[in-house]
């Protein structure tokens, strides 16, 4: 990827989801794992799904 757009969204979706993990970890881990994969798969942007799905 050398497209300084396409870069920027993948860091800032990564680097969301760190913090949703940290938050998540922090506050006791109540929800479920696979809810809280659910959660983030949802915010996976469409061009970059076929990469993590």
């Amino acid at each position: 990827m050398r497209n300084w757009k396409v870069e920027r969204v993948m860091e800032s979706y990564i680097y969301g989801n760190l913090e949703v993990m940290c938050l998540w970890i922090k506050d006791g881990m109540v929800e479920p794992i696979p809810e809280m994969q659910e959660v983030l798969d949802m915010g996976i942007p469409h061009q970059f799904a076929p990469y993590f799905i």
